[in-house]
């Protein structure tokens, strides 16, 4: 597998996933995309500015497919091209239907 190793360096050594799991159940929290980067292998990256902790958030891994809700992203953003610049509203709720307990639901502010 060849990895372009470049996006990762450019981070820097304080760069850190934000933790979507780890937010408060049932709370807003506001998150603006500020860059959104396709690695060669496929996968998704955004860097964020939020209130949490962390910098950059998993959208899609070419090896495990969708993250951290983000066909909620897509729906609430009304398609891909519309996420990069913009504010949206991240709440993690419960869930039954997922195996973790909680789902992730984005909105527009």
């Amino acid at each position: 597998m060849e990895v372009d190793w470049s996006m990762y360096e450019q981070f820097g050594d304080d760069a850190a996933p934000v933790r979507l799991g780890e937010a408060p159940m049932n709370e807003e929290v506001s998150v603006k995309f500020t860059e959104i980067i396709q690695t060669e292998a496929g996968s998704l990256l955004a860097r964020v500015e939020t209130e949490l902790e962390g910098d950059h958030i998993w959208l899609h891994s070419s090896e495990y497919g969708n993250q951290n809700g983000f066909p909620s992203l897509l729906k609430a953003s009304g398609g891909g091209e519309n996420i990069e610049g913009k504010t949206f509203t991240f709440t993690r709720l419960e869930s039954e239907k997922s195996p973790a307990g909680y789902a992730f639901r984005w909105m527009v502010p």
